[in-house]
């Protein structure tokens, strides 16, 4: 009896640390970032935010993709946030230092930051090229998708303001997610 009931217990705890728990629990102060990678290992993108000086650690998994293709998913405070370090093996952090290394969260959104590429730079330092459309999120699998149903989507893109499409709109451009 004590078995089940540890793993009910460490399940239901788990669903509490879940990225996407505080985004749903209080939308108004959370926004739900999304964005794939080609990092190839399970690891964190570090990121600070703007004006406050907060620093949050997101995960980069492959629950989906295989290999090939990370997923980035966290609840974030709505602002602006510095890309600080990555690790492409799960072990290093490297520092990001380019100019448009920032992007916007907005709070009560699905807040899409695209496609990233990580790549190491000819300093040494890693770059990346980002690209971010929305017919994309249609593609990412049904975990990730879902929660961009019913929900305004914003634009997430590094170096550019963001830009909130509301769900209604969306839908249309989107088809049944």
């Amino acid at each position: 009896m004590k078995k089940p009931m540890l793993c009910l217990s460490l399940l239901v705890l788990g669903g509490c640390f879940a990225p996407q728990h505080r985004f749903e629990d209080d939308p108004s102060g959370y926004g739900l970032y999304v964005a794939t990678t080609n990092i190839f290992a399970n690891s964190d993108i570090v990121v600070q935010q703007e004006g406050t000086g907060a620093v949050f650690s997101m995960k980069n998994t492959h629950s989906y993709g295989g290999d090939s293709l990370g997923f980035v998913v966290a609840s974030l405070p709505p602002g602006r946030y510095h890309l600080a370090t990555y690790s492409p093996d799960g072990r290093n952090n490297y520092p990001i230092t380019t100019a448009n290394g920032w992007f916007d969260v907005q709070a009560n959104c699905f807040n899409y930051g695209g496609y990233y590429d990580f790549e190491m730079g000819e300093d040494g330092l890693p770059s990346y090229k980002n690209v971010d459309t929305l017919q994309d999120i249609a593609k990412l699998p049904g975990h990730y998708k879902d929660f961009a149903e019913h929900r305004d989507i914003c634009a997430a893109t590094m170096g550019h303001d963001s830009e909130r499409l509301k769900a209604e709109d969306v839908a249309g451009v989107l088809g049944d997610l």
